[in-house]
């Protein structure tokens, strides 16, 4: 799995109820992550290519009672330049769009995800059960039109953005997990009231590819009279069946191929609906 496309975007300082922002997506997996300050904190909705986006995680910290924090996602999001449009109360926006490439199709479970807020210089969340090859997204903010001094290890910046007309900033990172626990954290110049949320995405799964090896010995068919032929199903090989058709490497095995067979053995793979060639 890899990151794609990633497109920033910001209210400009205004107090808006609508954004809308063009995102080329690339990916199969989209992910949006919000910062807002409002005067009513009500959970905004968000859709993209005019598809509903899921959230994954939202925080409305009790130390700032006008500040909200968001992640969103959207499984198979069409491909191309299409609109993210977000709908909300009134209130200033910074965010940003991160298209995956090769991600699993299913949103973070619950424990996949974490919230965390606090008045320091040191914002972090921790994420448990991250396996090699996650990639984790956060998405944070305060209320004061300044921007962090830094961030922690290994993450890579989405975007830190900040206004001065309403007095806020919004900032992402990603990083690529490692097995165990992992923590995301960002480093202020001054003690703030901030909040933060994350959440870790995994790849696709790839299933095994099956290795099959054919001999005359193991035909029916007598030396030369024919072109050998295998069939092989899933079910045989004792695997689960993916949703592409697993590929087959057949070969002459343990002895020398007759001067009048072919230079490999032929074979075909059969599902349900029939045998296809290969």
């Amino acid at each position: 799995m890899t990151t794609g496309t990633i497109t920033p975007f910001d209210s400009s300082g205004n107090n808006v109820t609508s954004l809308t922002v063009a995102h080329s997506n690339n990916g199969d997996y989209l992910v949006v992550g919000l910062t807002r300050r409002a005067g009513s904190r009500t959970q905004p909705t968000i859709t993209y290519g005019g598809a509903a986006m899921q959230n994954i995680g939202y925080l409305t910290p009790s130390n700032d009672i006008q500040m909200e924090y968001s992640l969103w996602g959207l499984i198979n999001p069409v491909s191309g330049t299409n609109n993210l449009v977000i709908s909300a109360t009134l209130g200033g926006m910074i965010g940003g769009c991160v298209s995956l490439v090769g991600a699993e199709q299913a949103h973070p479970a619950v424990g996949a995800r974490a919230t965390g807020f606090g008045s320091d210089t040191t914002p972090t969340v921790t994420l448990n059960s991250v396996a090699i090859g996650d990639i984790i997204i956060d998405a944070g903010g305060f209320r004061n039109n300044s921007v962090p001094s830094g961030r922690g290890a290994n993450q890579d910046l989405n975007w830190s953005t900040s206004t001065s007309s309403n007095g806020m900033s919004g900032w992402s990172s990603r990083k690529t997990g490692v097995s165990g626990t992992t923590t995301m954290t960002w480093t202020l110049s001054a003690t703030q009231f901030w909040g933060l949320t994350a959440a870790y995405f995994k790849p696709a799964a790839t299933g095994p590819t099956p290795v099959v090896d054919v001999s005359w010995a193991s035909m029916e068919t007598p030396i030369g009279a024919s072109t050998p032929y295998v069939d092989v199903s899933w079910v045989a090989l004792g695997i689960p069946k993916p949703t592409a058709l697993p590929g087959i490497e057949i070969a002459w095995v343990g002895f020398e191929a007759p001067v009048d067979a072919p230079q490999e053995p032929v074979g075909t793979l059969q599902e349900q609906v029939g045998t296809v060639p290969i």
